[in-house]
């Protein structure tokens, strides 16, 4: 049987990743720090990513790698955990010797473009979170340790998890539109890229099998279509009646870029399979099931969460 490491594998996109990579036949380590107190029934090492090596094997055939702090507003609260977290981890995966490393970005290094970007494209992170995630991959690229490496930027992710997370903006919309019959969109005319965190964590799972001439030192830009975040709350809006949208002015985000996945599409055939219908029909049964009672508690929201764990509260 063949084994795969997953750091964050009872995260967001982590816990889709190893349910995927169980049910094609692996044999799973998960290492998660699981900051949330999550009830699983997986076996795990319970430790911070940045010990990685304690763990790591010859024998793994990939390390999918998900863990760290994640979001603007989270990695602001404390900039040096920010770093260790987010950086220093890196520096620990560049310095094993592993067969393939499949590492989580983001298009948030994008920035600001008023232009398609693509992966050649200038990148100019606005936030904490995004510079640090640029240098993880500048690192992961200049490093010669590693057989296969391969780095995706993700867009806004959405749909249903282990956790959901309602810090995402087309989750939080949903569960508005549902308890509140009522979304508030600042600014709106923002761009975004947008994808289910189902089809990026079988991307993810993909990769351990893809080619090496195809992935190896390669940046993919995955999503599937790119709107407003106006457009997002209409959407939402028409598919819960009663639903009302209210703009205002300000921005709440500067972050504003339409990206290019032709790359994903073109060499390793991604193609998304889960729509937004689909993320408000799961969340609608999970509410209907009692499965989330209230969106805004702080074991949802990566930011609250950290900020309880910094002023002890839990």
């Amino acid at each position: 049987m063949k084994k795969v490491l997953v750091t964050g594998g009872l995260g967001y996109i982590g816990s889709h990743v190893v349910k995927m990579l169980e049910d094609r036949g692996y044999e799973v380590t998960i290492l998660d720090n699981n900051l949330y107190n999550l009830k699983v029934s997986h076996d795990y090492i319970k430790d911070d990513a940045y010990n990685i090596a304690r763990y790591y094997s010859s024998e793994y055939e990939a390390v999918i790698a998900l863990a760290g702090i994640v979001g603007d507003e989270a990695c602001l609260l404390d900039t040096r955990r920010t770093e260790y977290s987010n950086y220093h981890t890196t520096i620990k995966l560049a310095g094993l010797n592993m067969k393939r490393l499949i590492f989580a970005s983001t298009c948030s290094v994008y920035g600001s473009a008023k232009e398609i970007v693509n992966e050649e494209s200038k990148c100019k992170p606005l936030s904490v979170y995004a510079h640090t995630k640029l240098r993880s991959e500048k690192l992961i690229l200049e490093t010669e340790n590693i057989g296969t490496k391969t780095i995706l930027r993700l867009p806004t992710l959405f749909g249903y998890s282990q956790r959901p997370r309602f810090d995402l903006v087309v989750n939080l919309f949903i569960a508005k539109a549902y308890f509140n019959k009522k979304i508030q969109v600042f600014g709106g005319e923002q761009l975004r890229p947008f994808c289910h965190v189902k089809d990026v964590a079988r991307c993810l799972v993909d990769l351990v099998e893809r080619p090496h001439a195809n992935i190896n030192n390669e940046i993919f830009n995955l999503g599937g279509l790119n709107y407003s975040i106006s457009e997002i709350a209409s959407m939402i809006a028409k598919s819960i009646p009663g639903t009302e949208v209210q703009t205002l002015e300000e921005k709440d985000d500067m972050r504003d870029y339409k990206v290019d996945f032709s790359k994903a599409t073109d060499i390793i055939g991604f193609e998304p399979a889960y729509n937004l219908n689909y993320a408000i029909n799961e969340f609608e049964d999970a509410f209907k099931a009692n499965e989330v009672n209230d969106y805004t508690l702080s074991f949802y929201h990566n930011y609250n969460r950290l900020k309880e764990l910094e002023l002890g509260l839990l």
